[in-house]
């Protein structure tokens, strides 16, 4: 592994590129200099790429089908980030399934499989309610939503969110007059859930999807998905949606929007 720059040929290459939608970390690190000035970046020819933001997030391995040397590549992230803290790493399915099979899984209870589905003709919907901005009085409420969808997403120590009671309030105001960060109210007018996407230049991701556990069952989110995925599939090529590959409730409530899993990507700690 020898390390490049981030305007290294293999972020365009076309076996990266195959990949990129399930990896779009990597392009965001690379491309956002300010909040990212010193990562580590390393790659093997053109079938390894290892990535190292910084201390609080996982380091980002994407390998190529045609990489095996799965060995060597383990030694090189123990030896490179061996002193790191909580040494995580996202990896695609075959490099897990090598580890866990050698014993270097960590703490196998709390790795997280994350499904990448992406969709480019949302499925017209049945819905009862519509999406919505919140009003300035409906900001606690909110923010108590979003501590209640981390409390449920719970990743503990692999990819540890830990938030301000500020930063809650940020976030919060961010779906005040947000196209992008959308709230979806029941026959009532009652908020039932909350979803946001971010856009890129070609791509919409849409996330932090969420439903309060007395409204569940009533398929409120799928609603609010195939609205958001709609509105990204006005300007975009594709919408995109990461979710618990373990959850098969709200994976069929996505494919039922149109969404199809093209990646299967794997969070957890090595020892």
């Amino acid at each position: 592994m020898k390390p490049i720059l981030r305007t290294d040929k293999i972020f365009s290459s076309p076996k990266f590129l195959r990949d990129s939608v399930a990896f779009s970390t990597i392009l965001f690190i690379i491309k956002d200099i300010d909040k990212y000035p010193k990562i580590k970046v390393f790659k093997e020819n053109d079938d390894c790429i290892v990535i190292r933001s910084d201390d609080k997030h996982p380091i980002v391995v994407w390998t190529s089908n045609d990489f095996f040397d799965y060995e060597n590549l383990y030694l090189f992230i123990k030896e490179e980030f061996g002193n790191a803290p909580n040494l995580s790493i996202t990896t695609q399915k075959s490099f897990y399934d090598y580890l866990n099979e050698k014993e270097r899984v960590a703490d196998k209870e709390n790795v997280l499989s994350l499904g990448c589905y992406e969709c480019m003709k949302a499925n017209d919907i049945k819905t009862i309610g519509y999406s919505d901005n919140i009003k300035q009085e409906e900001v606690l409420e909110l923010i108590t939503m979003l501590k209640n969808f981390e409390k449920d997403i719970n990743l503990k120590n692999v990819h540890a969110c830990v938030h301000t009671n500020e930063e809650y309030e940020e976030k919060a105001l961010m779906f005040l007059d947000s196209p992008v960060y959308r709230v979806w109210r029941n026959e009532n007018h009652k908020i039932v859930a909350f979803a946001s996407c971010r856009l890129t230049e070609q791509n919409g991701k849409v996330s932090s999807v969420y439903t309060k556990p007395e409204a569940r069952g009533k398929s409120y989110a799928k609603m609010l998905v195939s609205e958001l995925t709609k509105e990204i599939l006005k300007t975009k090529e594709k919408a995109i949606i990461y979710t618990n590959y373990n959850y098969p409730s709200s994976n069929k409530c996505y494919q039922a929007v149109g969404y199809e899993l093209t990646n299967v990507l794997y969070t957890y700690a090595i020892k």
